[in-house]
């Protein structure tokens, strides 16, 4: 009987730390999971990036409609202080 105490009694001690390891895993597991569907977006705009580039390969002339296809966006920054160099997004 005294030997099934003692092992509930530690297994009682165990449960806390093995609580804790199991939340800081399933907490790896969502940063790790968050990484590759980043990377895979990464991927995914090199993909069409490169078959816009082989689209256009060769060209006479760059049009608006080029620049839009190769363009997702433009970010734009105001002038900040030019001391720190920190400029703010408009």
């Amino acid at each position: 009987m005294d030997y099934i105490a003692a092992k509930q009694a530690a297994e009682k001690r165990r449960r806390p730390n093995r609580e804790a390891e199991q939340k800081s895993l399933r907490e790896s597991v969502r940063e790790v999971a968050a990484k590759l569907e980043r990377q895979k977006d990464k991927a995914l705009n090199v993909g069409r990036f490169m078959e816009v580039v082989h689209k256009y390969m060769t060209f006479e002339e760059l049009t608006p409609a080029m620049l839009r296809e190769f363009a997702d966006r433009i970010i734009v920054y105001a002038p900040g202080d030019t001391g720190t160099g920190n400029r703010d997004c408009l």
